[in-house]
């Protein structure tokens, strides 16, 4: 009976592979310069792509299932302790990551493992840089941080850049620099750029002035008051701009808004400008910031919403 069973359970799974076209969903990859178009891929695993936005650079992940070690049904039917793992360890045997500039692809050459999809790489917006992280701790979601230069389209060997980066808050490009946390709770860090330490009690979200080369953050955020410091990094110097900062909005190339002193029970605070290193108040009981922002560049007037 058991001898049976085993061979029914072979024959369903021996359907069900025949049955599947590919492994999971593969797409062809192009390069169009105007008037010519490249294929670089006909079996791309990923549809989120990394790519920069200021160059013809991108990174991308193929399957070639001729690399998967071929594994018998019977081992699979029978369901042994770690066999998953070692289905998903052959699988990833197939991908392989790429760096392409315009038509002309370079193989990385990196091991692929599970925790690498392309929301786990980080390119700059030149192309010139790409990072990401590996030996994740799932339980301190703390790792090691890699980094890969690319010149003249050829990515380098990827290099060790920091250690106990935390993953879960979150890794990024400023321009050229490299942002990341380390030592994370409760929603503040110690924030490091460029492999420094900025600032520490910092918030995990960042806004980048591309044309005076400003990184602006939050310290000391109090999320039941909704407010916190505003700082501000360049030249490997690090700023405070305000207290008790509900939001604000660059308004210029070396300038913005805010709003102060805001209250939880009202919702609205004071509206002030900040333009070379002073803050001006411009109104009261201001509820809320818009603006128009296109293409990086600050354009269209300010408008506030206030009762």
């Amino acid at each position: 009976y058991n001898e049976w069973q085993e061979k029914l359970s072979r024959d369903y799974l021996r359907e069900r592979f025949e049955e599947s076209e590919d492994f999971g969903s593969l797409y062809e990859l192009h390069y169009f310069d105007g008037k010519n178009d490249s294929v670089l891929s006909d079996a791309v695993a990923d549809d989120d792509l990394e790519y920069a936005s200021d160059s013809a650079i991108i990174m991308y992940a193929t399957f070639d299932a001729e690399k998967v070690e071929k594994i018998k049904l019977s081992k699979i039917a029978e369901m042994e302790s770690g066999m998953y793992d070692e289905l998903e360890d052959r699988l990833f045997a197939g991908v392989n990551l790429y760096v392409a500039s315009k038509d002309k692809a370079t193989e990385l050459g990196l091991e692929v493992t599970e925790e690498d999809d392309m929301s786990s790489f980080k390119m700059n917006s030149a192309g010139s840089r790409i990072m990401f992280m590996r030996d994740v701790d799932e339980e301190k979601d703390e790792g090691d941080l890699y980094l890969i230069d690319v010149k003249n389209g050829q990515p380098s060997e990827a290099k060790l850049y920091d250690e106990d980066v935390h993953s879960y808050a979150g890794i990024r490009f400023a321009g050229d620099h490299i942002i990341y946390y380390k030592n994370y709770k409760d929603g503040k860090a110690d924030i490091y750029i460029d492999g420094k330490e900025a600032d520490f009690d910092a918030n995990t979200s960042t806004s980048y002035n591309k044309d005076q080369d400003k990184i602006y953050f939050y310290v000391d955020y109090d999320s039941d008051k909704s407010q916190g410091t505003l700082r501000v990094y360049k030249n490997g110097k690090t700023e405070t701009i305000g207290n008790d900062i509900h939001t604000f909005r660059l308004i210029g190339d070396d300038e913005l808004v805010y709003i102060g002193d805001y209250s939880q029970k009202s919702y609205k605070g004071d509206l002030y400008i900040y333009r070379k290193g002073k803050a001006n108040k411009v109104d009261e009981d201001v509820v809320a910031l818009t603006m128009g922002v296109t293409d990086r560049k600050y354009q269209g007037g300010l408008n506030y919403y206030g009762w």
